[in-house]
């Protein structure tokens, strides 16, 4: 990528990022169900795919595609869709009423979502399925799929990131919201020794900060390069920006228990 035009979408990126956590900080007062914690944990991450990558062209088979396994961070979505002009900003304050496309996970009602997502690991695994048929189908289009730290507790999913590994799946970038925290408080077991496990399954594994744009922009570009499955371990802070929360398992500003 040219030095300059680097720069700019590094700034692009932070400029929307920062709106769209001010947006969040917003729809946690309006929607007490918010998942804030979560959603500004991978709020740089999703910028950054969203304004990278190919996401919203119309051919199916250009089209890269964008996958939240960690469903319930669906309101950074939105947040950064409705800076990007795709979801109208009025539409912010109908979340998760019936109604509404913008549910407390994301659904396919809404533009540029190509699964719905919730049940955690399933995301990887649609992902996973995907990335097989865009292959199959000689498209030059990708998969991202966004993965909770703790969402590797589920069994499903080391299931899915074996079969990628088996497939060599050179279209598919697994990236992994590494807060070391879950609900229930800091993550534990598998993830202390998570890149071995990755590489010993065969993937190319890459480390950055998360929430540094001009660290995922250079981890993308690097796992562009690689040829088969590819893990992009993103370290970030989860409540990132809001002091009240962050760095804990506190979902939300307003203290709810859990």
């Amino acid at each position: 990528m040219v030095k300059g035009a680097r720069a700019n979408l590094v700034n692009k990126i932070k400029e929307v990022s920062d709106r769209a956590r001010s947006i969040l900080t917003g729809l946690s007062l309006i929607d007490p169900h918010t998942h804030l914690g979560s959603s500004l944990s991978s709020l740089d991450i999703l910028a950054t795919l969203y304004l990278m990558v190919n996401a919203f062209d119309e051919d199916p088979l250009k089209r890269d595609y964008i996958i939240l396994s960690k469903g319930h961070a669906a309101p950074a979505i939105y947040a950064i869709l409705s800076e990007l002009g795709v979801v109208n900003k009025s539409e912010l304050m109908m979340i998760n009423e019936p109604w509404s496309p913008l549910q407390g996970h994301p659904e396919t009602k809404l533009p540029t979502v190509p699964v719905s997502t919730g049940s955690l690991a399933q995301g990887l695994s649609t992902a996973v399925g995907l990335a097989r048929g865009l292959l199959a189908k000689g498209a030059s289009g990708n998969v991202f799929v966004v993965v909770g730290d703790g969402e590797l507790d589920e069994g499903q999913a080391w299931e899915a990131l074996m079969d990628a590994a088996e497939a060599r799946l050179s279209n598919l970038y697994v990236i992994i919201d590494y807060n070391g925290v879950q609900l229930d408080g800091p993550v534990r077991g598998v993830k202390a020794a998570l890149v071995d496990m990755l590489k010993a399954l065969g993937f190319s594994v890459i480390e950055c900060d998360g929430h540094d744009p001009g660290e995922l922009i250079d981890a993308l570009i690097q796992a562009h390069g690689v040829n088969g499955p590819k893990a992009i371990i993103a370290r970030t802070i989860r409540g990132r920006g809001v002091s009240e929360i962050e760095g804990t398992s506190r979902q939300r500003i307003l203290d709810d228990g859990g």
